[in-house]
């Protein structure tokens, strides 16, 4: 039973982890493009 509970607790901190880092590649995507009207005008 613990071999099992650290198994999804690993799944679990793995999908939370890419959920981080596809959220940051997100935002950092939306910024860069904020940034790219900013100075346009």
């Amino acid at each position: 039973a613990f071999g099992e509970f650290e198994q999804s607790n690993q799944i679990l901190l793995i999908g939370g982890i890419s959920i981080i880092l596809s959220t940051l590649f997100e935002a950092s995507t939306l910024i860069r493009h904020f940034i790219k009207e900013q100075t346009k005008v």
